[in-house]
C-alpha cells in the first residue's frame, strides 16, 4: 500500500516538474532578415540592362508618411552573386521588425547615389524628394529603375517583398547600346529623333507614389551614356513625330578625349532609314570601329 502510494506520489512530482521545465519564452527577433527579391522589366518595359553588376545599389523606402516621417531607408548593394543590406538608421530595422506588412518605394540609378533626402512640405501633404546629384561628366545620365508603392511582408523576423524595377512607364523612353566602348566619361551621343532626359530625383507622398524625370526641351539633345556590358548605353526620350512611325535617324557620336578642348575631339556619324521605334526600345547599334561609322571631319578656316 505504501509503495503504491509512493508511486502514485513520484509520478505526480515528475510531471510536475515537466511541466514547469517544458515552459519556454520566444524571444522577439532582433534582427530583420532581408528576403527581397529585385527583378529587372516587366512585361512591358525592355531595356538593355537586364543583369545586375557588381556594384549596383538599390535604395528602399518604408511607409514613409502617416508612420514614418524621416529619411530612413534600406539600401541593397550588389557584389556579383548576393545582395548586401545595410540600414541608414537602426531605428528602421527595429520598426520594421514590429510590422507585419506594408508598402515600399525602390529606386535605382546607374553610377548615382543619393546625396541628400529632403524633406518638403505643401499644404497638408508632406513629400520626399531623393536628389541623385551628379557631377558635369556625369550630366545627362538616365539609367533610373524604379518599384513604387510595393507591398511588403513580415513573419517571424523576415521581411519579403518583389521588386519588378522598370523605367517609368508613363514615358517614351528608348535606348541604345553601342558595344566597345571603355570609357563612358570622354563620349557624347546626340540623335535628331531623340530628346535628351536627365534625373531630377523622385517624390513620393503619403498613399501615392510615383517617379519623375524631367526632358530637355532642346530637340535632339546630348545625352551622355552609361557603361554597360562591355559598352555605353545611350537613354533618351523618343520624338512624338517619330514614335510607332519609320523615320530617319542621324545619329552622331563625340568621343571628347576626356577634355573640354575640341580641336581634338573625334566624331562619328551614322544614319538609319526608315526604323521603327516605340516606347522602352533597346537597339544595338554597330560598334564604332566596324566601318559602318563615318568619320565626322571638322576644318577650321582662319579669316
Amino acid at each position: 500500500m505504501k509503495k503504491t502510494l509512493f508511486t502514485i506520489l513520484g509520478l505526480a512530482l515528475l510531471a510536475a516538474g515537466c511541466t514547469k521545465d517544458n515552459s519556454v519564452t520566444t524571444e522577439a527577433p532582433r534582427h530583420l532578415k532581408i528576403n527581397i527579391t529585385a527583378n529587372h522589366g516587366g512585361p512591358d518595359t525592355r531595356a538593355v540592362k537586364n543583369e545586375w553588376e557588381a556594384g549596383d545599389e538599390i535604395y528602399i523606402f518604408f511607409d514613409f508618411g502617416t508612420t514614418t516621417t524621416d529619411n530612413s531607408h534600406l539600401t541593397m548593394t550588389w557584389d556579383g552573386s548576393k545582395w548586401n543590406n545595410v540600414f541608414s538608421d537602426p531605428a528602421l530595422e527595429t520598426y520594421l521588425l514590429g510590422r507585419t506588412e506594408g508598402t515600399l518605394v525602390a529606386i535605382y540609378y546607374h553610377n548615382g547615389s543619393p546625396e541628400s533626402f529632403v524633406l518638403r512640405q505643401e499644404g497638408s501633404t508632406t513629400y520626399m524628394d531623393a536628389n541623385f546629384d551628379l557631377d558635369t561628366q556625369r550630366y545627362h545620365r538616365m539609367g533610373c529603375l524604379a518599384c513604387l508603392g510595393q507591398g511588403y511582408t513580415v513573419s517571424e523576423g523576415v521581411l519579403t517583398a518583389t521588386l519588378e524595377m522598370t523605367m517609368e512607364s508613363g514615358r517614351d523612353y528608348v535606348q541604345f547600346f553601342i558595344p566597345g566602348i571603355t570609357n563612358d566619361d570622354n563620349y557624347i551621343f546626340t540623335c535628331n529623333q531623340l530628346m535628351a532626359v536627365y534625373p531630377s530625383g523622385f517624390y513620393r507622398a503619403p498613399g501615392s507614389y510615383y517617379a519623375t524625370l524631367t526632358a530637355n526641351n532642346a530637340y535632339g539633345g546630348d545625352i551622355k551614356g552609361y557603361y554597360y556590358s562591355g559598352g555605353i548605353v545611350f537613354t533618351g526620350l523618343l520624338h512624338y513625330q517619330a514614335k510607332n512611325t519609320a523615320a530617319d535617324y542621324n545619329f552622331t557620336v563625340t568621343d571628347t578625349k576626356g577634355t573640354d578642348d575640341t580641336s581634338d575631339d573625334m566624331k562619328y556619324a551614322l544614319t538609319v532609314t526608315g526604323k521603327t521605334l516605340t516606347t522602352h526600345d533597346a537597339v544595338k547599334l554597330p560598334a564604332l570601329d566596324s566601318g559602318k561609322w563615318g568619320l565626322v571631319v571638322e576644318a577650321t578656316i582662319d579669316i
